[in-house]
This record gives structure tokens, sequence and C-alpha cells, in this order.
């Protein structure tokens, strides 16, 4: 296996190199991909112990592959996973960006709010189930999954 340069933070990239060139065209929309959803659902059943779903299955670093094997870095949405990501990738670049508490906080309140709110959870009930599969989570269920793991709710 080769190295893998693993970014988590949501800080701009550097100038001059695209986002593809951090990863495969076919894994920039991340964010649209049910089948990527579908796998942070699993993963987040296996590493948060707060959530009701857990199953205290762990991930290891083939588990992580099948989605970020083909990646140079990730950014963002690993950042809920960085424990289990350094973990099982102890040789990686790992950089971590800090923000001063009272820039950050605001925008926490705003992203855990909104992601919350009733709009979201009927989209979630009602909405989700009749466009998906039999057994399938969702976009909204496993973003709300990942941050009450990543707060620890």
């Amino acid at each position: 296996m080769s190295e893998k340069q693993i970014r988590l933070s949501s800080a701009p990239q550097p100038p001059n190199r695209p986002l593809s060139a951090l990863v495969p065209p076919e894994q920039v929309p991340t964010l649209y991909n049910l089948e990527h959803w579908m796998f942070f659902g699993e993963a987040l059943n296996r590493l948060f112990p707060t959530l009701q779903s857990y199953n205290g299955k762990g991930m290891v670093a083939e588990d992580w592959d099948q989605l970020f094997g083909p990646c140079e870095a990730i950014t963002d949405i690993a950042g809920p996973f960085s424990e289990s990501l350094i973990r099982n990738y102890p040789d990686a670049k790992v950089i971590l960006c800090e923000r001063p508490f009272d820039r950050w906080e605001p925008s926490v309140t705003q992203l855990l709010k909104s992601n919350f709110d009733p709009v979201q959870n009927f989209i979630r009930d009602w909405v989700e189930p009749l466009t998906r599969g039999k057994g399938q989570t969702s976009y909204v269920e496993n973003l709300q999954k990942m941050l009450l793991g990543w707060t620890r709710s």
C-alpha cells in the first residue's frame, strides 16, 4: 500500500492546485453520491458508540481503502472519522487547521441547526424512504448520524 496523505481540513485549497489534483474526478461530488453516503453510514455504525445503530465492528485500512483508496488526500467529509483514519494510516501526513473558537462556534451552531430542523427531519422520515431501497440509509439520516457521532451526542 502506498503512503496516504490525508488532509482533514475545511480550509481553502492551496493556490494553483485544483481539487481534481487531490481526488479522482469520480469522487469529487461525494456530497451527491448515495453510495458514498451508504459507506459513511456503515462507518458511523461501526465507530460511534453514542449512536443507536452502533455495532462495534470498527474500521480497518482495507475498509477505508474501499472509498479513499484511489485518493492522494481527503478533506472535510473525513474529519469526523479522523481518529480511525489516523489509527489505520499511522504514516500518513495529517494537516489539522485550527480556527478561533469565536469564529468556529457560530459556524458549527448553524450547521447543527440547519441539519436538525423540521424540514430536514421531514425529508429524512417521509421523502427519502420513498426514494431509496429497503434497508438503505439516506443522505440526511447519515449526515445527522455523522454530526451526532462526531460530537459524541
